[in-house]
């Protein structure tokens, strides 16, 4: 996973995660956080995105943040905020969706590509919601016409 290949917009998505995992007293970053950043940002391509496929982006924040309150809180000392293992595996899997695209760098569109594939809650929700790689890349290819 290569930082410095990804968008503003996914280095923006990915301070906003930490941020939010700290707000929750959380000690690792995970898609829960991420996916919540990338759905928060003012000008960012997932919320569009998901709601061209007849995704209730605000009912699919609600849901990811009903996940994140389940999660355990570390109270005390200042927390050491690390990449979840999972988080990782789905960026990395974001860099080659960008890489079978022959693009530049990694986007929004690419994480979304790898993430319901994933075994991890974001992925589930996603599922719930409908969301298959398939439809999203057949919105991505509408949403840039």
């Amino acid at each position: 996973m290569r930082i410095d290949k990804f968008t503003q917009k996914m280095q923006e998505a990915l301070q906003a995660a930490q941020d939010l995992a700290s707000q929750f007293n959380h000690q690792e970053i995970t898609n829960e956080h991420f996916l919540s950043a990338l759905l928060d940002q003012a000008d960012g391509i997932a919320r569009p995105l998901l709601e061209k496929i007849g995704v209730n982006a605000n009912q699919l924040r609600d849901g990811l943040r009903s996940e994140l309150d389940r999660r355990s809180k570390v109270h005390g000392a200042a927390v050491d905020l690390r990449l979840a293992n999972e988080l990782r595996s789905v960026l990395d899997g974001a860099e080659k969706e960008m890489s079978k695209l022959k693009d530049q760098y990694t986007s929004a569109e690419h994480y979304l590509l790898a993430l319901p594939g994933a075994a991890v809650p974001a992925a589930k929700l996603l599922k719930d919601f409908g969301v298959t790689r398939d439809k999203l890349w057949r919105g991505a290819a509408r949403l840039i016409r």
